[in-house]
């Protein structure tokens, strides 16, 4: 879905280019301090990739294979995601699906 137009500060934007900055602006703004908040850090140090450069926000590339054991991770008999698609079908098409959702992801 592409946005038409936001309202950012009283400013209506249309331009995708300032939508974008404005959002960058806003997310390296309260990315910092939030991290600092959660408390259940992964084990896979993902957060400490977050990094302010050049008022950019950056993360780390997400792999193949990180998708691939993240859905290993999934419990089988947990409730279905909110598109009801069940975890044991997940688990299934893992292996399938697992680059298209890194490309997603990145």
């Amino acid at each position: 879905m592409k946005l038409s137009s936001v309202e950012i500060e009283g400013k209506y934007l249309t331009r995708e280019r300032d939508i974008l900055e404005a959002l960058n602006r806003h997310f390296v703004s309260v990315g910092p301090n939030l991290a600092m908040k959660i408390t259940a850090k992964p084990d896979d140090g993902c957060l400490q990739t977050i990094t302010l450069e050049q008022k950019e926000m950056k993360f780390k590339t997400v792999s193949i294979m990180h998708v691939v054991n993240e859905i290993n991770k999934l419990r089988i008999g947990k409730a279905a995601s909110p598109d009801n698609i069940p975890i044991t079908v997940v688990r299934d098409v893992g292996d399938l699906v697992a680059k298209l959702l890194a490309m997603i992801f990145n």
